[in-house]
């Protein structure tokens, strides 16, 4: 046996979110082996820290009962010293479809992708826990940013951060005057009704199918406020799927368009459930021209994860061992300083500054939604406050508009 504890080596922060960080890192066991595997750290913020902590144990506790191939695998947690706990997750070494959409994503791999993911999202639904109780999971982030394809074409979701479970052992409670989730990808009764449902979750999906098949979001350059509106117009909803489903290839099936048609529509009750989605994608992957999603995660040149050096970036770190006993152990290694005075290891670090925290799409972490006031819909007028903390950028921005007022904190999106 090599000692008795687990160590970590932590390396480059692959993601940012509203909570936490994700970091890639290689675990090794007591007995010595190693693993590549993702960290999710929580962040320290006092404001949020309790809601935050219980969404983290949330998730840590639903995911290690959702058993499904699409689903990615949490192994354990971890204690890193000083009150900070971390998730172990399984590392899924690929990209996610917001960067292949980027690049192009052949229709029949995207069908593959979306499939599986359909798949996971019933299963998750309408899965039980070990004590035959129903886990009825709703994960209100589907987004092409938590959409994760491996190079060997493994289709994993990730973040299940704010995802919405029946279980009577769920710590966090979302206030009934708040919603969750991505703004861009967000369901109309998100926004009008305050609700989430396994609907709600496909219509995610829908925007993910479209971006993959256009190259770019299906909300692309719509302001909050016309989202908003046609939240509560049906109408200007479907005028908009219709001029967007103009963009769509000519080469584009007739039925994937049904499907992203069907999955994108104002109505809830009109679109398909996630286990229909899954059951038309892979029929029409069977049918589709082009190359299978592990030949095309094969063939091509995998976009790079925008990685950069965070606050856990090359620390090496073993359970049980407090922060002086980590830093006595690091003396006499090489080291530099990089950003918010993080100590880290050359080896672990990837060249050139942190990418933006602007380049993938925006989440939003909490979107309270006041009652309707009298006089609605005059426009909208914006109060924007930014506070960098911990290399995060938080925007609040109020919106009066024809929903009442929009209460908005904005964050860095991650993994």
């Amino acid at each position: 046996m090599e000692g008795d504890a687990r160590s970590f080596r932590i390396g480059p922060c692959v993601g940012r979110g509203g909570f936490g960080e994700v970091y890639r890192a290689w675990m090794t066991t007591a007995g010595g082996l190693q693993t590549e595997v993702a960290l999710k750290i929580l962040r320290p913020d006092p404001l949020r820290r309790a809601d935050a902590s219980a969404r983290f144990r949330d998730e840590g506790r639903m995911l290690s009962r959702l058993q499904h191939p699409a689903v990615v695998r949490a192994f354990d947690w971890a204690d890193l010293g000083d009150g900070h706990m971390a998730l172990v997750t399984e590392f899924v070494d690929g990209a996610d479809l917001h960067a292949c959409a980027a690049i192009g994503i052949g229709e029949r791999p995207l069908l593959e992708v979306i499939g599986a993911v359909a798949s996971a999202l019933h299963a998750a639904y309408h899965g039980a826990d070990p004590d035959g109780r129903p886990l009825e999971v709703i994960h209100r982030d589907i987004k092409p940013t938590n959409l994760r394809i491996g190079r060997h074409g493994q289709v994993r979701l990730l973040d299940f951060g704010i995802a919405r479970f029946g279980s009577d052992e769920r710590e966090s409670r979302t206030e009934s005057d708040l919603v969750v989730g991505s703004v861009p990808y967000m369901a109309p009764e998100r926004f009008s009704e305050r609700v989430s449902s396994p609907a709600a979750d496909v219509y995610g999906l829908g925007c993910c199918l479209y971006e993959g098949l256009v190259g770019t979001a299906f909300h692309r350059e719509t302001r909050l406020r016309d989202l908003s509106a046609m939240a509560l117009n049906a109408s200007a909803s479907a005028e908009h799927l219709a001029s967007r489903l103009e963009q769509l290839p000519a080469t584009v099936h007739p039925e994937t368009r049904a499907l992203l048609e069907r999955c994108l529509a104002h109505d809830p009750a009109r679109r398909p459930t996630a286990d229909e989605v899954a059951r038309i994608c892979e029929g029409l992957a069977g049918e589709v021209r082009g190359p299978t999603l592990r030949r095309w995660c094969a063939d091509v040149a995998f976009p790079e994860d925008a990685s950069f050096a965070a606050t856990w970036t090359g620390r090496r770190v073993t359970e049980g061992e407090d922060a002086g006993e980590q830093d006595e152990a690091d003396r006499g290694r090489p080291k530099v300083v990089h950003q918010a005075g993080a100590t880290v290891d050359p080896d672990l670090l990837d060249a050139g500054p942190p990418p933006a925290l602007s380049t993938t799409p925006l989440e939003v972490a909490a979107l309270p939604l006041a009652p309707r006031p009298a006089r609605g819909g005059r426009g909208a007028r914006w109060a924007v406050g930014a506070l960098g903390a911990m290399g995060c950028a938080l925007v609040v921005l109020s919106v009066a508009g024809a929903l009442g007022t929009l209460m908005i904190a904005v964050v860095g999106s991650g993994w």
